[in-house]
């Protein structure tokens, strides 16, 4: 569950706006990240104070609209771009899933489904998304490599044409999808590291 206790022992981050200046305390967004030998757990509570600006229009998978919602966007992206992911997660719950080809220009695999659990909560104050990536969705053998990692939140504050774009590093670029700016990142650090843990029925429940 979104308040489970296994999420003391995640790695936290507090986004900020997507240039790097700091976020309204009223539209703070917390990111925990924590894994295990299955996958990557990821938790975020992105605050809203008016739930009624909420844009959640979005309701078929893979609909190339959903970023216009309020929405996550995750990039999981080697630096040979071999792995090449793009993971949109709505306030509403809808997903949309891509591989992304080694050419960003070029259409993605939109017919590939990650086998993610997913749970997304609305609070009276904001919205928490709890998930759980499989390292399978990686196709990667038993050595995962340093992935170019990126998480944005986007608050349209109820306008699809004009929404506010949140990361967890800073990206000084009109593009999202720019992985020079993104940090390079291991998932097995000793402090987030479960060896024996088991916890997809975080969002599985």
């Amino acid at each position: 569950e979104p308040e489970a206790p296994i999420w003391n022992q995640a790695n936290n981050y507090t986004m900020k706006r997507k240039d790097g200046r700091s976020a309204d305390p009223k539209f703070a967004t917390i990111v925990s990240l924590i894994a295990n030998n299955k996958g990557l757990g990821i938790r975020c509570f992105a605050k809203e104070p008016d739930m009624s600006t909420l844009r959640t229009a979005t309701t078929v998978q893979d609909d190339p609209d959903c970023w216009l919602d309020d929405c996550l966007e995750i990039y999981m992206i080697s630096e040979d771009r071999s792995i090449n992911l793009l993971y949109i997660i709505t306030a509403n719950g809808v997903v949309y899933d891509v591989r992304l080809d080694q050419n960003p220009n070029l259409p993605g695999d939109l017919a590939w489904n990650s086998p993610m659990p997913l749970k997304v909560i609305k609070e009276k104050d904001g919205v928490i998304y709890s998930l759980f990536i499989p390292w399978a969705d990686l196709r990667c053998q038993d050595k995962r490599p340093p992935l170019k990692f990126q998480i944005y939140r986007r608050r349209t504050g109820g306008n699809a044409k004009s929404g506010d774009y949140y990361a967890i590093f800073p990206v000084l670029d009109n593009r999202n999808y720019y992985p020079d700016s993104f940090a390079s990142m291991v998932f097995f650090p000793s402090q987030s590291q479960l060896p024996n843990g088991s916890f997809e029925s975080l969002v599985n429940g």
